[in-house]
């Protein structure tokens, strides 16, 4: 008789915590954007904004994201960042993800010439958050492109440096 019961407490705790499991949601997340927001002599910055829209009765909070990026096909960049930030119940927010490129690592991006308009990437990302019921892990995938803007182009910034040459003669 203590075998059925047990059985039965262990079968009901099984249904529960699985009932538990499925009460979670996992957010929508959309990548919106790509841009290059700064440039200086050791390199760029680029800013991923991305969509989350937590449809869950619960907020939800962004532990930590890691990251592959690729630019033309090229491995560029991979790591990952511990950063805090609430995702409201029933609520879409906009994150922006930052990442940094060395101009060390565009040798082979450069040796390709790319579209200055229009140079491809791919970003795998995974998205760690925390919820009332444990961890959950979301991927983000996308491929696109991202055009560099005019003021950070190498024609802008020789013009600049010419500019002074100009004036002097």
């Amino acid at each position: 008789m203590k075998g059925v019961l047990r059985c039965h407490v262990v079968l009901l705790l099984l249904v529960m915590l699985t009932g538990c499991a499925s009460l979670v949601k996992v957010p929508h997340v959309t990548v919106r954007t790509a841009n290059i927001v700064s440039v200086d002599t050791a390199g760029f910055d680029l800013e991923v904004l991305i969509g989350v829209e937590n449809q869950n009765f619960f907020d939800v909070s962004l532990q930590s994201y890691t990251y592959d990026l690729q630019v033309m096909s090229v491995p560029f960049t991979s790591g990952g960042q511990q950063k805090g930030f609430l995702f409201p119940s029933g609520k879409s927010v906009d994150i922006r993800l930052p990442f940094r490129i060395y101009h060390s690592d565009l040798i082979g991006i450069i040796k390709r010439r790319p579209d200055l308009d229009r140079i491809p990437y791919s970003l795998d990302a995974r998205l760690n958050l925390d919820t009332p019921l444990g961890e959950l892990t979301i991927p983000v995938k996308k491929n696109d492109t991202v055009s560099v803007p005019k003021e950070y182009r190498p024609e802008s910034y020789l013009k600049r440096m010419l500019q002074p040459l100009k004036e002097m003669f």
